[in-house]
């Protein structure tokens, strides 16, 4: 079965991507909140928050759950942490998406 990360941006959590979520039934897929966001731990250390520290935390999670490729999608901010993950593995294969902003 294949994995897909959504990955949300700032200032949102995993209930961004609900109904993606709920709408690809036939795939095994993962919605977390980063870290300080929603109901994950929110370090105190401004340090502790960066695109390394967010892909970390994306693979760890990929390992405990034994997945091994995951497509990853990302909106706003977490394009940025879609392609940095995409930057240093083969890992994933990365859809982005930038806020409207960004689009002009």
């Amino acid at each position: 079965m294949t994995a897909v990360l959504f990955i949300h941006g700032f200032p949102f959590d995993h209930l961004l991507w609900r109904h993606q979520v709920t709408g690809l039934t036939r795939w095994q897929c993962l919605a977390p909140d980063l870290r300080g966001a929603g109901t994950s731990h929110a370090p105190a250390a401004a340090d502790e928050y960066s695109m390394g520290t967010y892909a970390d935390d994306l693979i760890a999670l990929l390992d405990r759950a034994k997945i091994s490729h995951a497509v990853v999608c990302g909106l706003s901010l977490s394009s940025c942490c879609a392609g940095f993950l995409s930057e240093f593995t083969r890992r994933f294969s990365v859809t982005r998406r930038r806020s409207p902003t960004h689009w002009r």
